[in-house]
């Protein structure tokens, strides 16, 4: 079976927890299954880390708007049909309307953030256009009320969820900081799956924690794009903050769990990638705080410290109590663990192979 993946969206979300979590089961799946042979398609000028035993594509361009529309739309529904490929894998919120191809989605429950330019603006109403009519869309097992089930035009498909072993592996000494990884402190709490859309609620909880511990246990937020990171330096400022807040453009695959492991508390506002953020936490020992809603809790269970959606002071204070509260930190950590005890990383990858497998026989 010749699967084929938009490795577009990967390239400009690289940094969002479902992009990694991608890019590392690409690298994983290649031994895993005979006969199931995966294909990267990327623009000529896109570049993916993580990815080299990962067969590539080069197709098209991604130089303006008007060209990464092109090729969501028409280039790479071509290139996969002209290539042979069985199935095409595009992530997110965006697929072509039309493809000879079957196409599958692999869908989070976030809305993208606004688009700038007209262009943009066309290429995500087309992306979302598109993905509500693929064969089947993919979403986390844990995801709150997701069965197997008709869902308009398509099939909503549970995956199993997973972490990797480097995450779940208990480490009783102190880290190994690896080269490179004094981009960020000693001791910090982490915000990874941040957009645009959510920073104005984070930063206006952080002012709290800010105000109650200095610059102690600085912000790190792992931000992809230049203009997010901009845009947090510059509300950051705005708030008075800035001190404390610390935006991080770039990580090594490899150095994930052990930015993980080195937080001294997760917060998350986000439902961006999957919560891919709140398994790594767990598995990793890190105390999360978050809002209450369906992904949190469904996820969680009762493993984070979760406030009313929209209070910053209480997320504030959420995030003090895990810093300055040490048996509420270690009781969330040993309820965190407990509940990554159950995320098996080996089955689920194939798991989602099976998936992807039996959907395409149902054709």
């Amino acid at each position: 079976m010749e699967v084929g993946i938009n490795g577009l969206w990967l390239a400009e979300n690289a940094l969002n927890p479902l992009a990694l979590l991608l890019m590392r089961w690409m690298n994983s799946t290649l031994p895993i299954r005979e006969n199931f042979n995966l294909t990267l398609f990327l623009p000529e000028n896109s570049k993916l880390d993580g990815t080299k035993d990962v067969h590539t594509v080069i197709v098209g361009s991604s130089k303006s708007p008007s060209a990464r529309l092109h090729y969501d739309q028409w280039a790479l529904p071509r290139a996969a049909a002209d290539r042979g490929i069985d199935l095409l894998l595009y992530v997110g919120q965006r697929a072509p309307l039309s493809s000879t191809v079957p196409v599958m989605s692999f869908s989070d429950v976030q809305l993208q953030d606004s688009a700038a330019g007209i262009v943009e603006r066309a290429r995500n109403t087309l992306g979302m256009v598109g993905a509500a009519g693929a064969i089947a869309m993919l979403r986390p097992d844990d995801y709150p009320s997701l069965q197997s089930r008709m869902d308009g035009a398509h099939r909503l498909i549970p995956i199993s969820s997973w972490v990797d072993p480097e995450f779940l592996e208990q480490e009783a000494a102190k880290i190994n900081r690896a080269q490179g990884s004094e981009n960020w402190p000693e001791a910090y709490v982490l915000c990874h799956g941040l957009g645009s859309s959510e920073l104005s609620f984070l930063l206006s909880a952080w002012t709290w924690v800010a105000s109650a511990l200095g610059d102690s246990y600085p912000l790190v937020i792992l931000a992809g794009s230049k203009s997010l990171r901009n845009k947090i330096r510059g509300e950051a400022q705005l708030l008075g903050v800035e001190e404390s807040v610390q935006p991080l453009g770039a990580i090594r695959a490899r150095d994930l769990p052990m930015l993980y492991k080195g937080a001294h508390a997760l917060i998350n506002v986000s439902h961006r990638g999957w919560g891919q953020q709140l398994r790594w936490a767990m598995a990793s020992g890190v105390p999360i705080a978050g809002v209450r809603d369906g992904v949190h809790e469904s996820v969680l269970h009762d493993a984070g410290y979760l406030v009313d959606p929209g209070d910053s002071r209480k997320l504030g204070a959420a995030c003090i109590g895990l810093l300055v509260e040490d048996k509420l930190a270690q009781l969330l950590r040993e309820k965190g663990r407990k509940r990554s005890a159950r995320f098996q990383t080996a089955q689920a990858q194939e798991s989602l192979v099976q998936a992807i497998v039996t959907i395409f026989k149902e054709l």
